[in-house]
């Protein structure tokens, strides 16, 4: 429906289409864990230890705490106040 071309992410059932150097948002397919239909937005973030802090600062809760991503950075979950889901990512590829 969109034109993507999904490939393979981190696992073989994670999915990712990716803009390239268009306009729009990177977006990522996969199965939710509960069987209840979602998106998540994912939101690159220049210092994830730092952003943690600042969203329990907030209100904002972490419901999956950071993992590694090998060579493509760290990742992790949060709720923020209201309790809308969304995912954080730290990118970082020479390290």
């Amino acid at each position: 429906m969109f034109g993507w071309d999904p490939e393979p992410f981190a696992a073989p059932e994670y999915l990712v289409a990716q803009h390239g150097g268009a306009g729009g948002v990177d977006s990522a397919i996969l199965p939710s864990r509960d069987g209840q239909p979602r998106a998540v937005p994912i939101i690159r973030v220049a210092d994830l230890d730092a952003t943690l802090a600042d969203v329990e600062a907030k209100g904002g809760r972490i419901v999956v705490p950071a993992f590694e991503l090998g060579q493509l950075g760290k990742a992790c979950y949060i709720t923020d106040p209201a309790g809308l889901l969304l995912g954080l990512h730290y990118y970082h590829p020479a390290e």
